[in-house]
């Protein structure tokens, strides 16, 4: 036996992970796995999990979904939209304009046809990739397909599926898996390609490759030696691709333009990965919600920085005259997200940006509102913790949590906690009461929205321009608590003309940036992600099919863009700092202590 056979094989099935609940797979469990998808026969009918079927005279029941719009419960069941609105005429809701059901209502249809079983039995299942997976390897090794096939079927599962691919490369064994390892490199000829891999798989292609048993040596050591380059490159395929647009050759305006159509891009991977998470029976509701703050405040910073290098750490907004416009290259994109029909000069943006940033890599949407849907989506402050309408949930027992004034007259907890931390004299003491005030309503953690006000008396001020209470909005980047510190770090939109960075310290009652702005902090439940595209209508989201999803998977990738991107911002003295754990407002600032003015 070779060298090569002797060689212990990689553990491969364990993923990393910082959830501590989440289990690994082991080899045995993988294979088995496999040949159980490989024994199922093809299924051709769909199963309809939400659907309550109950037959009467031809009639069946459903369940409206939450978020289901007419045409897309029509197109379920297989009817028109007009039969689906007069067999159900009494609970038909119309929202200035846009009918539909109630979520959970049950309606009717009509299966006297029985169209809506025959169309089902036409159409094709979209099968569970390890079923794809596993059909493709029982055609391989029946020799149904060539190996060069064989990879092509398996190809768009190499990052989501990666231990399902690494127990195949095992299973074939060293003779033929090399061959694999081979055929996968090669149907993918461009580095972007192969950095999309599992590191897992790349490293048993990488190990595999190197045998001498099978195969040209040549061809084998070439794919090997780029296989080895993105081992040791370890970045993911986002920042990857990030990093082959900085070193093109194009002119410093078209070339930013790229990186920000790129990076949002990338943000579109996103929501159905969210959807994963919130399905995911391995996190707690809390877990969940904590983890997609961080995914929110990375996104932020991403605009943060890209914003910055576009507009050469300048203003952000368009002037006219002496007088700023609420309009600009970057301002337009959050501006745009919002359904309110207002003049966009004219309009603040501070909650556009918070909310558009969420919708992007969240997958948020206001629910239906029945107060006033032309405004309904980003548009202020007052409607996100909005006392009047519900236009997203904080369900508690969801990870939720929603503590201060939601709408003008009624009383605040931030400031009777203001007027107890006015009372005392040493930090020490402010800072143990506000400890005790976290602990018993809500801590703060990154990705909360925190809706302040300038006036000081924590309190929203109403507004008789719009009807609606007005404020400004950030979202929490670090929450810094020490003996004598105080500290809220923010990610804020519409300040100062630009997205930029502020330092809220807590010890301090009345003035900028003090505890006596603080009208409310907000922290959707998980209910809110994974639900539309659109910040302001249904576009539905199709969940990503992970094997498995951690706060690794859904952070690195954000985390590495925002590196290169922060030292493109540095090297330009755009921002302060190339540490890659500053925050928005240490980048913003020259100085920690700096005016926030």
């Amino acid at each position: 036996m070779s060298e090569y056979m002797q060689r212990k094989k990689p553990d491969v099935f364990k993923q990393p992970s910082h959830n501590k609940n989440s289990g690994t797979q082991d080899r045995e469990a993988q294979l088995r796995e496999l040949l159980f998808y490989m024994n199922q026969k093809p299924k051709n009918r769909i199963m309809h999990k939400k659907e309550e079927e109950t037959r009467n005279g031809g009639l069946s029941t459903f369940v409206v979904p939450e978020g289901w719009g007419l045409k897309q419960i029509a197109d379920h069941l297989n009817i028109s939209t007009d039969e689906l609105k007069t067999r159900n005429k009494s609970k038909l809701q119309n929202w200035n304009g846009v009918e539909g059901f109630f979520a959970g209502e049950k309606i009717v249809y009509s299966t006297k046809s029985g169209s809506l079983e025959k169309e089902e039995e036409k159409k094709e299942v979209a099968e569970k990739p390890e079923q794809i997976i596993a059909n493709a390897y029982s055609s391989y090794t029946n020799d149904e397909i060539t190996v060069l096939e064989f990879s092509k079927a398996i190809l768009p599962y190499v990052e989501s599926h990666g231990s399902n691919i690494a127990a195949l490369l095992i299973t074939r064994g060293s003779f033929s898996a090399d061959s694999l390892a081979f055929a996968l490199a090669q149907n993918s000829p461009k580095d972007s390609d192969l950095v999309r891999f599992d590191r897992n798989v790349l490293e048993i292609m990488a190990d595999q490759l190197d045998t001498q048993a099978t195969g040209n040596k040549e061809d084998n050591q070439f794919q090997k030696q780029r296989i080895d380059k993105i081992l040791k490159l370890n970045l993911t395929h986002q920042a990857f691709g990030l990093k082959e647009i900085i070193e093109n050759e194009k002119g410093e305006e078209e070339k930013i333009k790229q990186i920000i159509t790129y990076v949002r891009k990338q943000f579109e991977e996103y929501p159905p990965k969210v959807k994963a998470l919130k399905e995911s029976p391995n996190f707690t509701p809390e877990q969940k919600v904590k983890i997609a703050g961080k995914i929110s405040v990375q996104a932020a910073k991403s605009e943060f920085l890209m914003g910055t290098i576009y507009h050469k750490g300048k203003e952000w907004e368009e002037k006219k005259g002496k007088r700023y416009l609420n309009k600009g290259y970057m301002v337009d994109h959050y501006t745009k997200q919002s359904s309110y029909r207002g003049t966009p000069e004219y309009d603040p943006w501070c909650s556009k940006f918070v909310t558009t940033v969420m919708n992007s890599v969240l997958g948020i949407s206001a629910n239906h509102a029945t107060k006033s849907e032309n405004r309904r989506g980003a548009w202020g402050g007052s409607q996100i913790v909005n006392g009047y309408e519900n236009f997203w949930n904080y369900d508690e027992d969801k990870g939720g949590k929603l503590e201060g004034q939601q709408k003008v007259g009624q009383s605040n907890i931030w400031k009777k906690i203001n007027k107890q931390v006015s009372g005392k004299t040493s930090k020490k003491d402010k800072v143990k009461l506000l400890k005790e005030f976290f602990n018993k309503n809500i801590y703060p953690q990154p990705g909360d929205i925190m809706i302040v006000d300038p006036s000081g008396n924590n309190s929203f001020k109403e507004s008789a321009k719009n009807g609606f209470d007005s404020s400004h909005t950030a979202m929490i980047e670090k929450v810094l608590l020490t003996n004598e510190d105080a500290l809220i770090y923010t990610i804020e939109g519409n300040s100062g003309q630009k997205v930029t960075g502020r330092k809220y310290n807590l010890t301090k009652t009345t003035g900028k940036f003090s505890l006596g702005w603080i009208v409310n902090i907000a922290r959707m439940s998980i209910d809110n992600y994974g639900r539309s595209s659109h910040i302001s209508k249904q576009v539905d989201i199709k969940s990503s099919q992970y094997s498995e999803i951690s706060e690794e998977v859904l952070l690195n990738p954000l985390i590495e863009m925002n590196s290169i991107l922060q030292s493109i911002a540095f090297k330009k003295s755009y921002v302060s700092s190339d540490e890659n754990n500053s925050t928005t407002f240490k980048l913003s600032n020259s100085n920690e202590n700096a005016s926030t003015s």
